[in-house]
């Protein structure tokens, strides 16, 4: 058996949890050859695409990816799509706006087309599934929710003891308008607690330079490095703000997944997703900032939190038991 990955970016953390980083454990459960490769890297014809019993494309937007996906019909040979965001619907303030707003009609029909589409979210499976019906009602769309997991093929649980005066967020500029949203919070926390560091990785927000100096900022870096990074930050907190949006309600819960590995209690949205045990979750700006106080002033137990959500994610959420819905939806398509 031979399958085919092919992503926008073959390195990048979207690859990490989606494609790249959980081929290895997949390639072992099904005894398969997988190939991981992206449309900058290669070019294909119909004598390559032969050679693939299954093509997955993850997140794919482009023409070239919809031309593929008719010429493999043509084949054959089943299409897998995987989205990890709801690309449909982008914020103007993202910076794949135009990109992703132009494509947009291409990414319905890539859907629609697919023999299964794999999602992070029911949020995100509700969500394409009103777009693609609209389109298309007299063709039920496969499409199962696999949610990322913890690769515990590599990684295992850092050291909790020691904890560093950091309040640690994690993202990238996409982001933008999630932080000026809280920044008025955001702001007053710096002021208040002079003495933490606030550190910001990923992105740096120009927007919320604190005059007691006490942000710091750390670039993007392999997915790798970062696990690391962040085990080194030991911050007691990893906050997340976000707008409220059908974009943002759709997005998984990574941030949850990397507090519990490093032991930093995550402060996030009340919205389905982020409803997990150890999380502190927030219905309004004020509460936000008054659940990140609760942990720097000690009000809330971390190591206690953290615990009940990394006994959550063993049960739940390790790569190794959640790939095992990517082996059932690959025998649903070769068999």
């Amino acid at each position: 058996m031979k399958i085919l990955f092919i992503a926008p970016r073959t390195y990048d953390s979207c690859s990490f949890y989606r494609s790249g980083g959980i081929a290895p454990d997949l390639k072992r459960k099904l005894g398969a050859d997988i190939f991981m490769t992206s449309l900058e890297k290669d070019k294909f014809d119909w004598q390559k695409m032969m050679m693939y019993d299954l093509v997955m494309f993850q997140r794919p937007y482009s023409d070239t990816t919809l031309a593929m996906q008719i010429y493999l019909k043509k084949l054959g040979i089943p299409v897998w799509v995987d989205f990890d965001d709801f690309t449909l619907d982008v914020p103007i303030s993202n910076n794949s706006y135009e990109t992703l707003t132009r494509a947009r009609s291409t990414i319905l029909q890539i859907a629609a087309l697919a023999d299964v589409v794999s999602v992070t979210t029911p949020a995100l499976k509700a969500a394409f599934a009103t777009a693609i019906t609209a389109i298309n009602p007299e063709h039920p769309l496969d499409i199962r929710v696999i949610p990322n997991a913890f690769n515990n093929t590599f990684l295992g649980r850092r050291s909790l003891e020691k904890r560093t005066m950091n309040v640690m967020w994690r993202g990238s500029d996409s982001h933008t308008a999630d932080l000026m949203a809280f920044g008025n919070a955001l702001n007053l926390l710096m002021d208040t607690y002079k003495d933490w560091h606030f550190v910001y990785m990923g992105m740096l927000p120009w927007f919320l330079a604190s005059p007691h100096g006490n942000t710091t900022y750390l670039p993007p870096t392999d997915p790798i490095y970062y696990f690391e990074k962040i085990a080194q930050v030991a911050s007691p907190v990893i906050h997340v703000p976000l707008e409220d949006s059908l974009f943002n309600r759709c997005k998984s819960n990574i941030a949850f997944i990397e507090g519990a590995y490093c032991g930093s209690v995550v402060v996030a949205p009340d919205w389905e997703e982020w409803r997990k045990p150890g999380v502190l979750t927030y219905k309004s700006e004020d509460e936000y900032m008054s659940l990140i106080s609760d942990v720097l002033e000690g009000r809330v137990n971390a190591r206690e939190m953290t615990d009940l959500s990394w006994a959550y994610i063993k049960e739940n959420l390790m790569l190794t038991d959640v790939n095992e819905l990517r082996v059932e939806l690959v025998k649903s398509l070769l068999s």
